[in-house]
């Protein structure tokens, strides 16, 4: 029998295909992983198939000193989290203990694989300030929970994005993950050495955190922090009554949005009021940043420095010595090196810090790097009378930076 039924499509449905992990949609934020449009979908003789979604990101940028541990109970949320651990170099060389810093959105921290849009290469940043003679430090990320990242991130709800976890999921981390991470990791667990950090929403529980627990952190990161979330975080800094010496460090840039700017002030004058000294207040506001990865990235090592060492922060323009150098041109062309100095030396490590070689620019200041595979390496050369580190990536095409 010959079927004669005809297909009449009169309109056009809209969709969308998503494949991966896409349970971090919120009404605000965008995901923290593979987002796939309908034009990633291939359709081909009737088939279905899937472009590379993750081309760009398929390799792990995770240097060798981090550890993960998977599926991470916590009892106050009756969840599971990955959560990442960052050792410093000297780590299995020594006996000493370490402050611990514990960090949010732990995916976004060492690994560009598991970024949303740029990771902030801790563990890159940790490994150069140790090798210019800073002590080290533990870093602990923990994984945002994706569709219930809001939720965990306020203690107060929000009636239009939710809210309302914040108080757990401290809990978790100051009576579950800290006592097992000081138990099983050479850790300084006094108040005086542990510290917190986050940005965005993260930015939000930190300096909550900071608050509600003065007697467990002593060192808060507060990155352009969502204070528009939960305005309580200002009445709440009004009135908590200062028992401990806190150091706190507000950043955020201009062009983030309207508010960023008059909340970080807001917060800082409100926080002198109630007697924080200068000594334990930082205020940073950068013309030039967005709410971005790259931003917090940047800025990570001068705010670290200034949480964590007695001397005052390095100025901005010095910090920014420290940015990475990319090789192109068949590997010879160091960008943006400081004008070197007569019979200039430099040291090349690989990325686990192990010498490979030292070697000296030519007339043009440039060096070569002919026989080096494409990686991570880290420079060091003299500059000024100083000891300049430098991350190197080596990339025989241009690299969008």
């Amino acid at each position: 029998m010959e079927n004669n039924t005809t297909n009449h499509v009169k309109t056009i449905a809209p969709y969308r295909f998503f494949k991966g992990n896409w349970e971090q949609i919120s009404k605000k934020e965008k995901p923290f992983k593979y987002q796939v449009s309908a034009q990633t979908l291939l359709v081909h003789d009737g088939q279905l198939s899937w472009n590379k979604l993750t081309a760009d990101i398929s390799k792990s940028t995770a240097t060798p000193n981090v550890t993960i541990i998977n599926d991470f109970f916590m009892p106050e949320l009756r969840r599971n989290r990955r959560v990442w651990v960052y050792l410093p170099l000297d780590y299995k060389k020594t006996d000493k203990p370490y402050p611990v810093l514990y960090m949010h959105d732990g995916q976004n921290l060492f690994d560009r694989m598991t970024s949303y849009s740029g990771e902030w290469q801790v563990d890159e940043t940790m490994n150069l300030l140790q090798a210019q003679g800073d002590y080290g430090a533990i870093v602990v990320g923990i994984d945002n929970g994706g569709i219930n990242r809001l939720n965990e991130y306020s203690p107060w709800r929000n009636s239009n994005y939710g809210g309302g976890e914040g108080d757990f999921y401290l809990d978790f981390i100051v009576k579950t993950l800290k006592p097992y991470i000081d138990a099983n990791y050479r850790t300084m667990p006094e108040r005086e050495t542990t510290g917190m950090m986050g940005s965005s929403m993260g930015g939000l529980i930190t300096m909550y955190a900071g608050l509600r627990h003065p007697d467990t952190f002593s060192k808060l990161g507060v990155f352009s922090p969502s204070f528009w979330f939960g305005s309580n975080i200002f009445k709440m800094a009004r009135e908590k009554l200062k028992m401990f010496d806190t150091k706190i460090y507000l950043m955020g840039g201009e062009k983030e949005s309207a508010t960023m700017v008059s909340f970080l002030r807001r917060m800082y004058d409100t926080l002198q009021a109630v007697g924080y000294t200068k000594d334990e207040l930082q205020l940073a506001i950068r013309p030039d940043a967005m709410h971005s990865e790259w931003f917090w990235q940047r800025e990570y090592p001068i705010a670290y420095k200034w949480l964590f060492e007695n001397s005052a922060c390095e100025e901005y323009e010095e910090m920014l010595k420290h940015e990475t150098g990319i090789f192109r041109n068949a590997k010879t062309e160091l960008l943006a090196m400081e004008d070197e100095e007569d019979d200039q030396t430099i040291a090349l490590y690989d990325a686990n810090w192990e010498l490979l070689m030292t070697i000296k620019p030519d007339e043009q200041g440039n060096i070569d790097l002919e026989g080096l595979a494409d990686n991570l390496y880290f420079l060091q050369y003299q500059y000024q009378q100083r000891t300049i580190f430098r991350k190197a990536i080596i990339k025989s095409e241009v690299l969008a930076t």
